[in-house]
């Protein structure tokens, strides 16, 4: 077995604590988590709140979208697990020096879920000096084209760009070749040796998501990927800790 993957616990180990809560990215670092993935939204006054959906749910009240709404609106929301919906702000000072079982720092996957977070979060992760460890995800590729333009070095990943990907022409130049992304991030599910052949012709790397079970992981780390995003970080480690060993002694 190769280099192993990337594993960033998506929305933080949030197969066992609420997802995209700081209990949930606490609980991916407790868990040695080489990244935390997270869903970013740009709200009306200007902050980023992470959520994955567009539309807040609480209890005997209409559905709130949350582009419309401010930080401190989002202060009077509570989650199931009794928390709040925490900002980029927080999520960046609180794990800034934290760092994997290898000792290197944790690396951060964002979802871009609206057209206009990606350009404000690469002028803060400029800023912080996190352009090394931040990886900003998008199957928007306008919205992956502004970024670019804006700095060459951000790290830039097309995620479920199925048809894309299955272009006879892939990479088509008003898609992919100007924007010089790092890697097609794809569902585990759909994975099969022609889409990463088709793949890494292009020397793109690969990241798949979606890998929430045993099975699925160890499907999926047959083929090699850069990076993977799982609810569970510890069962992936197990996993690949597993394969090296089995590999040793079959060496």
């Amino acid at each position: 077995m190769g280099k192993s993957p990337i594993i960033f616990a998506h929305r933080g180990a949030s197969g066992y604590e609420y997802e995209n809560t700081i209990s949930a990215f606490d609980k991916a670092v407790e868990l040695g988590a080489n990244g935390i993935e997270i869903d970013c939204w740009l709200l009306k006054d200007g902050s980023i709140a992470i959520h994955h959906d567009r539309f807040i749910h609480t209890a005997g009240k209409f559905p709130k979208n949350i582009s419309k709404m401010t930080k401190e609106d989002l202060n009077c929301i509570q989650l199931p697990n009794g928390s709040t919906i925490p900002l980029i702000q927080e999520v960046f000072g609180r794990y800034k020096t934290s760092r994997d079982l290898n000792g290197v720092p944790i690396k951060f996957s964002i979802d871009l879920q609206d057209l206009k977070v990606g350009m404000v979060l690469a002028r803060i992760i400029v800023e912080l000096n996190l352009v090394d460890r931040v990886y900003l995800c998008s199957h928007n590729v306008v919205s992956l084209h502004r970024i670019r333009k804006y700095h060459p070095r951000i790290k830039l990943i097309a995620s479920n760009v199925e048809k894309i990907v299955n272009k006879s022409k892939f990479p088509c130049v008003q898609d992919f070749s100007s924007i010089n992304i790092l890697a097609i991030n794809l569902e585990g599910k759909i994975i099969t040796d022609a889409i990463l052949d088709k793949i890494r012709k292009y020397s793109y790397q690969v990241f798949i998501w979606g890998l929430h079970s045993a099975n699925s992981l160890q499907k999926c780390l047959k083929f090699h990927p850069n990076a993977i995003y799982t609810n569970y970080p510890d069962i992936a480690f197990e996993l690949i800790n597993h394969n090296k060993i089995n590999d040793t002694s079959h060496a």
